[in-house]
């Protein structure tokens, strides 16, 4: 049994300090302690009926939702959501309830930009059969368009599509009265989710993980990683680039489920019931990493006690950390990256914030057994132009960037024909095989032979062959010579006349 601590204190103005050092004292410790969500699995129900994609929750089945927060003791009023899934014949659906005190603001344009460093959904599958899917969705708060981005692959190598409202996905945003928060609806057909475009029926189960992203500030950006898998390390850094944490997502064959408690990375969990349409967190009791301490007053305190001095709680603010920037390949490591901040694959370096870094990945890195290809740069999680090796990296936050690789074929040598390449045997290559030997038997030999006339074997013959060359030159001048003599000869001068 849980012992509780009771302090006992003085009344009056000695009550009032104690009362604010205790307070100081909850403030650090909770300050200390952020806890964020993390929910095991998700639970994906049939649509109640037909479904508007609107941005409005009427029609739809509340109950399997999960609530999303990155720190529940500070931030579950401000940075926070409600996830939902639901799925029928032709789409599978999702709803966002976000809470957020600047709504839809995220500064980068859904034409010429990538919208996950803002206000943006982020939410990973890998469907039966192995097809993966990387979804980005986000309104741009400057050019009030929107978009769904998909790109395929564990490695974002398998296919791109750059906003799936043109291939039959629909997105509907809605802010909220208060000003406070907004819903975000996408509906993906089938045929964009996975391989054939068959919907997947009652009872299937796929992988699945979420990345709620807020901006904050003017370019600032904070990000919610949940919905993961039991008993394996989970990796909230780069989840994007770990499937093997995503959770397991369940199509369940009856709506109107009992609610699912909101869990903790601690383990700790607070009851979820259903008011109306919606579900509400009972967050009663605190947050109890260790008991809170109960003050007992005395029931008739003293009268006329002075008026307390006001004690001042001074909250501690963290140091400004250098945002890290986290440098891999896959499916190969040791790659040489050139750049601002070199190094080989994998590696972490610190950088300052705002800093632009450019990472330059070698086209076909050497590797022992296969040959590489450079495909893209992936940068914390959003594919870059397929081919491009240099990667800019804008480090207002921790980043990773992946350099993505694939396998190509080694080059065809004489001696090693293709893999799928047949010999098929000729009845005339024996004979010319025959003749080919001849031939360059015969070229041999009279090399040899050349080779053997014009190299001296003892110092005697070195000498005939230096005296006959001798008499020949002697010859080869006397004859000059004699020509010369008779040319000259033959040469008339004219005699003056008598």
């Amino acid at each position: 049994m849980r012992k509780q601590l009771i302090m006992t204190v003085p009344a009056g103005p000695a009550l009032l300090v104690s009362a604010a050092v205790l307070l100081a004292v909850g403030l650090l410790v909770g300050s200390a302690a952020a806890t964020e969500t993390e929910h095991l699995g998700m639970r994906v129900l049939p649509t109640p009926g037909e479904v508007t994609v609107d941005g409005k929750a009427d029609d739809w089945d509340l109950t399997g939702g999960i609530f999303a927060c990155g720190h529940i003791e500070r931030q579950r009023d401000q940075f926070s959501c409600w996830f939902h899934t639901m799925y029928d014949a032709r789409n599978l659906h999702m709803l966002v309830r976000w809470i957020d005190r600047t709504p839809m603001n995220n500064p980068h344009s859904v034409v010429s930009d990538t919208g996950f460093r803002g206000d943006c959904l982020q939410v990973r599958f890998i469907m039966p059969g192995g097809r993966t899917l990387h979804v980005t969705a986000w309104a741009c708060g400057k050019d009030k368009k929107h978009r769904v981005d998909i790109s395929y692959g564990k490695l974002f190598n398998e296919g791109h599509i750059r906003d799936a409202q043109q291939r039959g996905a629909r997105q509907a945003f809605l802010k909220n009265a208060d000003g406070k928060g907004y819903s975000q609806e996408i509906s993906l057909p089938w045929k964009l989710v996975t391989k054939g475009g068959a919907p997947l029926k009652p009872g299937a189960k796929f992988s699945m993980t979420l990345e709620p992203n807020f901006t904050v500030g003017g370019s600032g950006r904070l990000s919610i990683k949940d919905i993961f898998k039991p008993g394996v390390e989970i990796n909230r850094y780069s989840t994007f680039n770990n499937p093997q944490c995503w959770g397991t997502a369940v199509m369940e064959p009856k709506g109107n489920v009992k609610p699912w408690p909101v869990r903790l990375s601690g383990g700790r969990q607070y009851a979820v019931k259903m008011q109306g349409d919606l579900p509400v967190v009972n967050w009663g009791g605190g947050f109890p990493n260790a008991p809170a301490p109960v003050v007992q007053t005395p029931k008739d305190p003293p009268k006329q006690q002075p008026p307390p001095t006001p004690v001042a709680v001074v909250k501690p603010q963290p140091p400004a950390l250098s945002p890290r920037l986290t440098i891999r390949s896959a499916p190969i490591t040791a790659v040489s990256i050139r750049g601002d901040k070199p190094g080989n694959t994998p590696y972490t370096v610190m950088c300052s914030r705002g800093e632009e870094v450019v990472l330059l990945a070698p086209a076909y890195p050497p590797a022992a057994d296969k040959r590489y290809a450079f495909v893209r740069w992936v940068v914390d999680g959003t594919a870059k132009t397929q081919g491009l090796i240099k990667a800019t990296v804008s480090m207002k936050a921790d980043q990773t960037a992946l350099a993505v690789y694939e396998v190509k074929p080694l080059p065809e040598t004489e001696d090693t024909p293709a893999e799928t390449e047949q010999v098929v045997p000729d009845e005339n290559a024996a004979e010319d095989i025959r003749a080919d030997a001849a031939d360059d038997s015969e070229a041999v030999a009279g090399t040899q032979a050349i080779a053997a006339a014009a190299a001296p074997s003892t110092p005697a013959e070195t000498f005939d062959r230096i005296l006959t060359a001798a008499r020949q030159n002697v010859i080869i001048a006397v004859l000059g010579a004699v020509m010369l003599g008779f040319l000259v000869g033959r040469i008339s001068v004219p005699r003056p006349r008598a």
